[in-house]
């Protein structure tokens, strides 16, 4: 069954049983007045996977939180915000770790259940680190068509990865299985970074690789 979700960004409740008084929340010098409104669906509920992946997470230390906070800045007043802010902050962060999401939702509203349910529901999102370059491989139809299970494991046997690892140990490469680069004429194609290759063998992918070494 699905489950659809509504949810406003707005600024902070204060929940605490040390105050009687919520105090005022201000962005940017300026008490906050609008809020950004979305909507989602997702397969399950997953309050009870964030309580158990979040756990442990009550003293935020972020390395980017300056830029962080100036990210949520810039989408207070937007409408479909959180997917565009997530990316946004996972560019800067690598990945969405539990620390970040609490904090997201302590600086925005959204409840936490709502955040780390949008985060495993998109596979463009992250739960760890990821590497210095990413690999998009290609399984589309017309790459499927042109053996790039063949090209996958070419990819993963240069990088030495094994099982489920989809990140190398020296945190240099990650690999990601896409349903489609739409390039479908260039079959099989993998992407790096912001970089495209097609046509591809398996010779071809030792080559390619050993340029970002």
């Amino acid at each position: 069954m699905q489950v659809c979700i509504e949810y406003s960004i707005s600024p902070k409740k204060y929940n605490s049983t040390h105050s009687e008084k919520e105090p005022e929340i201000f962005f940017g010098g300026c008490k906050y007045k609008k809020s950004i409104d979305t909507q989602f669906t997702l397969k399950k509920s997953p309050s009870k996977l964030s309580q158990v992946f979040l756990k442990g997470a009550e003293h935020i230390m972020l390395k980017n939180k300056k830029t962080i906070d100036e990210i949520i800045n810039n989408y207070i007043g937007k409408k479909g915000a959180l997917i565009p802010l997530l990316q946004e902050i996972q560019k800067v962060e690598k990945y969405l770790s539990p620390e970040t999401m609490k904090y997201v939702s302590e600086k925005t509203g959204i409840k936490l259940a709502e955040i780390y349910g949008v985060v495993t529901f998109y596979t463009m999102f992250r739960l760890k680190p990821q590497g210095d370059h990413v690999i998009r491989v290609c399984k589309g139809t017309a790459c499927h068509v042109s053996d790039a299970d063949t090209i996958l494991t070419s990819v993963k046997s240069e990088l030495n990865l094994q099982g489920e690892n989809d990140t190398t140990e020296d945190g240099k490469f990650t690999i990601m299985v896409v349903a489609c680069l739409g390039c479908c004429s260039l079959a099989p194609v993998i992407m790096i970074d912001d970089n495209t290759y097609g046509k591809l063998t398996s010779d071809s992918i030792k080559k390619i690789l050993k340029t970002y070494n």
